[in-house]
């Protein structure tokens, strides 16, 4: 992605996994919806709701387990997500 030119310069080389999510996610039909959400999603929360954990624990608990790849290499959809909770640094 051209974010890790501009933050790494010209000669950085990302690890391979970054390089295929990126591609993939580019070429999903519906990347450019995503963006925006992620881009604007600031303007669609209430910043004053609490939320409670039991009432979703059941649901994280059946579609997030671990894959034999490991948390954040599997492909899936929420792989990202694990990168950046396992590297809370690092750049997705």
């Amino acid at each position: 992605p051209q974010a890790y030119v501009d933050y790494f310069g010209p000669d950085y080389n990302p690890p391979g996994y970054i390089r295929r999510e990126h591609e993939a996610a580019r070429r999903h039909r519906w990347y450019m919806t995503s963006r925006l959400v992620t881009i604007n999603d600031i303007y669609s929360f209430d910043p004053a709701a609490v939320v409670d954990y039991d009432e979703f624990e059941d649901i994280v608990g059946r579609n997030f387990r671990q894959p034999e790849e490991g948390l954040g290499f599997d492909g899936s959809p929420v792989a990202h997500m694990w990168r950046t909770m396992i590297w809370p640094n690092n750049f997705l």
